[in-house]
């Protein structure tokens, strides 16, 4: 597979798939890959064989090269509800490799474009966020509120929502609800699966629920509640948390 003109460089995927791409892309997206990327003294073709059957299989280094040479964010495919762990993956990769901030910046950029195209849950995105260290793109997963909380495999990359219905409640024939697996609907992103849940740090998962506390108050009533409010309340709570794990404020 080509991405690019000027291909110098061959990859081969933990299971077996070749790829060509510019030496100089690589060598600029990361410091291991410009280590990895010295020219053979044998004069031969540059190649790097990939080993990692998990960080490092074909459609992950599809989706890094994809990144890597686009030039906007619309060259990379929209991931559906399934394929969104390829992005998972791939965030894997991008820390392996050390690679430039920027590349995190772009996926960042896309996945809120994701998020607000109703592609992709807020429970995901906030998760994503937390691999990241990207607390701003945290923030806005939870500012999405009510509207895409949601999380199940019967959603597509098409939004679910109806115009100028996004909070209306899921009813699919035959659904059977998994605590593990999805969402509440029509609820918080407190109320995300514990399958994501138990993903996040402890900083943010402390973050987010007293944030929806001290917003909504001793009485919750989510459909009534303003998540934006939350989502400050939420980010400054983090940064208290992050600044202050070891002393009392866990007290309050």
């Amino acid at each position: 597979m080509s991405l690019a003109s000027g291909n110098d460089l061959e990859m081969v995927a933990s299971d077996g798939i070749k790829f060509h791409t510019c030496s100089e892309l690589l060598q600029a997206a990361s410091s291991v890959f410009a280590a990895m990327t010295r020219p053979p003294e044998s004069g031969l073709p540059l190649t790097i064989h990939f080993t990692d059957s998990y960080l490092e299989a074909s459609p992950t280094i599809t989706l890094f090269l994809h990144l890597l040479s686009s030039q906007s964010n619309s060259s990379l495919p929209t991931p559906t509800v399934q394929s969104f762990t390829h992005y998972e993956t791939l965030l894997l990769f991008l820390k392996k490799f050390r690679c430039d901030r920027a590349l995190l910046e772009k996926l960042s950029r896309m996945m809120r474009e994701w998020l607000e195209e109703g592609c992709i849950s807020a429970s995901r995105i906030i998760k994503a966020g937390c691999m990241m260290g990207d607390e701003a793109l945290c923030k806005v997963a939870v500012q999405a509120g009510n509207e895409r909380t949601w999380v199940g495999h019967s959603r597509s990359c098409s939004s679910p929502y109806p115009p100028g219905n996004k909070r209306q409640k899921f009813n699919f024939p035959g659904f059977k609800f998994d605590l593990h697996e999805d969402g509440i609907f029509g609820a918080s992103i407190s109320a995300m699966p514990y399958a994501f849940s138990r993903s996040l740090p402890d900083t943010h998962n402390f973050a987010l629920l007293r944030a929806t506390r001290n917003v909504v108050g001793p009485m919750v009533m989510l459909d009534q509640c303003d998540w934006d409010k939350v989502a400050e309340e939420f980010e400054k709570i983090l940064s208290k948390v992050k600044r202050c794990e070891h002393c009392d404020f866990f007290k309050d």
